[in-house]
């Protein structure tokens, strides 16, 4: 099993609904070998990148205003149901972001209890494209064409491109609040009106994010517009953070002068050179290395941070500028680039590019020629010289249908790759998601014509075991997926896809076996038909209650609670991580009746209670300190993200440990994983060395965990076994 494939299989599952067992069965696949010390290093930076963020001198501010002030425009945008309140502050949100010219000044106060310290920032902003924004060491100015950034620290000035075509203005830190909470969760923020403390001419509102942030906002009852702002942290979010922070923001509309935005570089300061963007460029050839004009050429990162459509020049010549540093639009390697004539399905020209190093000692073996790339970890900062050359291409085809097999024209198919080329050990997973295409992020997205049919051409033929998902979608139908490997290359293949009608309502409350109401749960209803799978989902309320609509016409549908993994907590809130309780998930078969569409459901999921002490020895009866044990079962009901964050110990210096609300489950099993990482742990320079002698001596080693009824705790011995033993 190679773990890039299994990690990638498990990024697709976040983003596509396939069946629950391979749900299931992804998730603790990816676990193995990779999965506890790549995802959770992944999971720590990105809680450490937080709180950069939020404690950088330059967007601390914007994280308190926009947590402020966003939700409630957000909500009425995706049509959640809001108070009177939430709708009128959306009006004053509306109105910020109409407004052609706004002056923000901004005061941050911060006190630990014995020395206050006060920074001042502000912004002018003129639509559609002029910025100033100036914090205490710091001063930049972007007209939309070029920016200037001026450095008081370092008395240096640089000039560089416009950030304006990756960061307008509407996504600028004090302007995003229509875009930075729309794909998350709303919940949390309260809103309310205060009557006493307003009057015909301004409105007085309070805004309160849970236990973080509360702030009193003055508005105009005119305009709609904001006057005043402040704000107050009310939770710490980390132990470093000073024992207080107070916002004071004060807002004016009124026109800004031209000068404010002049490029000029103050008296005594070092004109540093022009700080030029990377680029990614090259060359189209055809078979006999004559140039390809025209030609279309998508470039897609790792993670879709960057994606770009372009074509050849009459010499063949492509060139994509990256994005600049600082906008956080990084392209990240392996870098994929396709290139094909829109009139010639039948060729493509593809190349990846990648850390040189790690592809030279994989041997991979891929397509083109890379010239001169710079890069920095894995991210790409400069590619030029490329050469690609056409060769023969792949095609997916098939046929959209109904559940009766009527064709469906116009409908969308979209196409995922888990692409897989040769190398000297075995195939080696690209982990591209998109190859480029038309659609979001550079899918590959096209549409049925009149009777249903729908072709992917252009496809490179990648090697066997090469992932495929193609992704099916039509009104008033339940978007349906379906995976498929392949066995050879891939040169053609047939994937007919049927969709189901949407049109049943579920109901249903999702408690435990004491009766605890659970919150906050992911719950979906699916059902699969020729290898495609089709779900609809929903959150529980404070109560447990769920209501799902438009659940895919089904006589096999079956509603499922997703409770193995955490759901809707965020990752840097560690109260709510801590107190969170897992269960195996639980899934209720629906009883379909023709013409009946609305059901009612009640689901029960088992409390884990079970509690396992544990003795690790070996075949001597020596104790094995420090050795770790992990918890799995044969069921797959217990997630890797259950184990990586529970079920995963090492024992102390007498050899023992002590496993507490482990799952009741079938073919339940301590697996001594010789090479596990234990989540958050420290160990010692002595310990590491006893460690780092487990890793060479012993053998994986699985222990059945025989479960009598009615008995909840367990005492456990368990013998590891040296590589010779195990032979």
């Amino acid at each position: 099993m190679r773990p890039a494939k299994e990690i990638k299989r498990l990024f697709l599952k976040s983003n596509v609904r396939v069946s629950s067992e391979l749900d299931d069965r992804f998730i603790n696949d990816a676990l193995v070998g990779f999965e506890k010390s790549e995802k959770l290093k992944s999971d720590v930076r990105k809680a450490n990148n937080w709180r950069i963020i939020i404690n950088s001198r330059i967007t601390k501010l914007a994280a308190a205003a926009v947590i402020v002030i966003a939700a409630a425009f957000v909500m009425n945008q995706l049509g959640v149901s809001i108070d009177g309140a939430s709708a009128a502050w959306a009006e004053v949100v509306k109105a910020l972001n109409e407004v052609e010219n706004v002056h923000i000044t901004c005061t941050i106060t911060e006190s630990d209890g014995t020395q206050e310290t006060i920074e001042k920032f502000q912004w002018y902003i003129v639509k559609p494209d002029c910025l100033y924004e100036e914090s205490p060491g710091r001063k930049v100015v972007d007209n939309g064409k070029e920016r200037l950034t001026i450095d008081r620290e370092k008395q240096t000035a640089q000039f560089s491109g416009s950030w304006m075509p990756y960061r307008p203005l509407e996504g600028h830190q004090m302007l995003e609040i229509t875009g930075l909470f729309r794909s998350a969760k709303t919940k949390g923020y309260e809103f309310k009106k205060s009557v006493d403390e307003s009057d015909e001419t301004t409105l007085v509102y309070s805004v309160k994010f849970e236990k973080s942030y509360e702030s009193k906002a003055l508005v105009d009852a005119k305009t709609m517009l904001p006057l005043k702002m402040n704000i107050v942290r009310i939770k710490k979010m980390e132990d470093s953070q000073p024992g207080s922070r107070e916002i004071e923001m004060l807002f004016n509309y009124e026109p800004i002068d031209d000068e404010i935005f002049a490029m000029v570089i103050p008296e005594g300061f070092t004109k540093l050179p022009y700080k030029h963007r990377g680029v990614i460029s090259g060359k189209v050839v055809d078979e006999t290395g004559q140039a390809v004009d025209d030609a279309v050429v998508y470039v897609v990162s790792i993670w879709n941070r960057f994606v770009e459509k372009g074509h050849t020049d009459q010499q063949g010549l492509f060139y994509f500028e990256l994005a600049p540093e600082g906008v956080h639009k990084f392209a990240y390697m392996p870098v994929f680039i396709r290139a094909f004539s829109e009139d010639d399905p039948d060729r493509v020209a593809w190349t990846t590019i990648n850390n040189p190093d790690e592809c030279r000692n994989l041997g991979v073996e891929v397509p083109g020629e890379v010239g001169e790339i710079e890069f920095e970890g894995n991210t790409l900062k400069n590619a030029t010289g490329i050469v690609i050359k056409m060769e023969p291409a792949a095609r997916i085809f098939g046929k959209v249908m109904d559940t009766s097999g009527n064709a469906l024209s116009n409908a969308s198919v979209a196409l995922i790759c888990d692409l897989v080329v040769k190398s000297n050990y075995g195939g080696k997973s690209l982990m591209i998601q998109n190859i480029g295409g038309s659609g979001k992020r550079g899918s590959y997205v096209v549409q049925t014509n009149d009777e249903g049919h729908y072709e992917f051409t252009n496809l490179p033929r990648f090697e066997p075991n090469s992932y495929f998902t193609l992704l099916a979608s039509y009104g008033g139908y339940v978007r349906s997926s379906s995976m498929f490997r392949v066995e050879t290359p891939l040169e053609s293949k047939q994937v007919d896809i049927k969709l189901f009608e949407a049109g049943l309502t579920i109901r249903g409350t999702l408690i435990d076996n004491y009766g605890q109401r659970l919150s906050a749960r992911d719950v979906s209803a699916g059902a699969t038909i020729d290898g495609f799978s089709a779900s609809t989902g929903a959150t529980t309320d404070e109560n447990g209650e769920f209501t799902i609509e438009g659940a895919p016409v089904s006589e096999n549908l079956t509603v499922r609670a997703g409770l193995a993994v955490k759901n809707n907590i965020p990752m840097w809130d560690k109260e709510k991580n801590n107190s969170y309780v897992y269960y195996p998930n639980v899934a209720v078969g629906i009883d379909y009746e023709q013409g009946k569409n609305e059901y009612e459901v009640e689901m029960v999921a088992e409390r884990p209670e079970l509690v396992l002490n544990v003795e690790v020895r070996n075949s001597a009866g020596e104790i094995l300190q420090y050795f770790p044990v992990e918890i799995w079962d044969e069921s797959l009901q217990i997630s890797a993200l259950w184990r990586a964050d529970r079920l995963a110990r090492r024992t102390d210096e007498n050899g023992k440990c002590k496993f507490t609300e482990v799952p009741n489950v079938k073919g339940l099993k301590l697996v001594l994983q010789r090479s596990l990482i234990v989540p958050n742990e420290q160990l010692s320079d002595e310990v590491r060395k006893i460690v780092d002698q487990y890793n060479e001596k012993y053998f994986r080693t699985e222990v059945p965990v025989e479960i009598i009824e009615g008995q909840k705790e367990y005492n456990i011995t368990v013998i590891a076994l040296t590589h010779e033993e195990n032979e």
